[in-house]
């Protein structure tokens, strides 16, 4: 035996504890460690499994993500998406915002056929109003859009712009949703002049506006919505 290996086995037990773990295989079957002097440093099978287990909850908190808050989603429906539900739409947007409401108004058309005679995206009646208000919409502005069965599923309020003119077309076309819908009561030119329809729908909106500004009212109308 080498002088080296000599020293080595004479060493004091605490050297070859510091050298290496009872379990390190590369080294377990020399025999210049003798092995009873090497105590087991390794850690426990179930100690291993605890500490993996919270460092792999650990990763798992760090990677969750923040739940998404939906915003409740009110419809604004009209015959033609062009005049009174596109100036609601874009002013209750306007004062949600400014009040931090968190409410979304989207508008949509139950007859988009009737506005046969309707130029451009919008009325200039609705854009000069808003322009008058301070509101400028994003441009490219939209065209109308007719109101579809998911526009319905997805809102939490829908409000119908006029109940003599709306009620029967959604009687026809959208049956299953009548319940679901509040009327207002904003006649459609010329049964009602632009200025008088504006004013009576600015009012309108903002009645609406402090009746969502009491959490307890939006509560029960967002968690009574009904997906049919």
């Amino acid at each position: 035996m080498s002088e080296k290996s000599k020293s080595l086995i004479a060493a004091p037990a605490f050297f070859y504890s510091c050298l290496l773990p009872f379990d390190f295989l590369p080294f377990r079957h020399f025999a210049i460690f003798p092995l009873p002097l090497i105590p087991n440093r390794a850690m426990p099978a179930t100690a291993h499994r605890k500490h993996a287990m919270v460092h792999r909850e650990a990763c798992m908190c760090e990677r969750r993500e923040e739940p998404v808050v939906t915003t409740p989603v009110l419809l604004f429906l009209c015959t033609g998406n062009y005049y009174r539900s596109r100036f609601v739409e874009a002013l209750f947007n306007h004062h949600a915002a400014q009040t931090k409401l968190l409410w979304r108004a989207e508008s949509r058309g139950i007859a988009l056929e009737f506005g046969v005679n309707n130029r451009g995206p919008m009325s200039k009646a609705a854009l000069s109003a808003l322009q008058e208000r301070g509101i400028t919409l994003v441009e490219p502005v939209r065209l109308p859009q007719q109101v579809q069965e998911k526009d319905f599923a997805l809102a939490q309020w829908i409000i119908a712009l006029d109940e003599t003119e709306h009620r029967p077309l959604l009687a026809h076309r959208f049956p299953q949703w009548l319940d679901r819908v509040e009327f207002w009561q904003v006649p459609d030119v010329p049964h009602l002049l632009a200025t008088a329809a504006v004013t009576l729908m600015e009012t309108q909106v903002q009645s609406l506006m402090r009746t969502l500004s009491d959490a307890s009212i939006c509560k029960n109308r967002t968690k009574g919505t009904q997906r049919r």
